[in-house]
């Protein structure tokens, strides 16, 4: 299907630039300072979104995040009221 070929596709995309099969280090075990904290949460990210497409499919993580920033938008938008 087209969702399946796009995901496989971001996949080939991102494995040179992250390894996805390996687990992130923990903050604690990380050595050379914040950076490597920022890049330990962009990892956890990316696996997170990975394992979306693949537990629920394109359309599905797609649906979830838009319903995510919904709230999101909602939550800021009484936090400025």
């Amino acid at each position: 299907s087209t969702a399946k070929s796009a995901a496989n596709g971001a996949m080939s995309l991102a494995s040179p630039l992250i390894d996805l099969d390996a687990p992130a280090e923990s903050s604690a075990t990380a050595t050379g300072g914040a950076g490597n904290g920022i890049l330990d949460g962009l990892k956890q990210e990316l696996n997170a979104t990975v394992q979306d497409f693949r537990e629920k499919g394109a359309v599905g993580a797609l649906k979830d995040a838009t319903l995510d920033a919904v709230d999101m938008v909602g939550s800021t938008a009484k936090s400025a009221a």
